[in-house]
């Protein structure tokens, strides 16, 4: 979100398709999910709200790894509690004969990953423009 200065979802390549490396792959899963929560931690700090419009923001984070693409949620449902989540995977084609057949499904897939991250630009955008309500102070603390 260029206004604001934030980063909104990241994306992760790990390793070339040719040669997978498992470890590598979850080195990389637990690298997206610490950027995550970095993101969730960096929005509650620096734009206090109400708390409840806090908790409807998800950010995401993309994956990509021996052919497939994973997209990882995280939110937080209560006050230092966060849920990282696999919200979808889907490949592409390696295959050039089926690549025009799989096209259509595969842009699906990507429009898909597009909306969810504009939803939650959408909800950072509401959190961060609606003013201060009142919330108690147990709901606002991040440890």
């Amino acid at each position: 979100m260029v206004d604001f200065d934030l980063e909104v979802s990241t994306l992760e390549v790990s390793g070339s398709p040719s040669c997978p490396d498992h470890t590598h792959y979850v080195g990389d899963r637990n690298k997206t999910a610490k950027m995550l929560k970095i993101i969730l931690n960096f929005i509650k700090v620096n734009y206090p709200g109400n708390f409840e419009e806090f908790k409807r923001i998800k950010v995401y984070g993309v994956q990509i790894y021996d052919h497939d693409f994973y997209i990882y949620s995280m939110c937080m449902p209560f006050a230092g509690v966060y849920y990282f989540e696999l919200k979808k995977k889907f490949s592409y084609s390696t295959i050039p004969a089926l690549l025009f057949k799989e096209l259509p499904k595969f842009a699906s897939n990507l429009w898909t990953m597009r909306d969810m991250i504009i939803s939650s630009t959408k909800s950072i955008m509401s959190y961060i423009t609606n003013p201060i309500s009142e919330s108690s102070d147990d709901d606002s603390k991040i440890e």
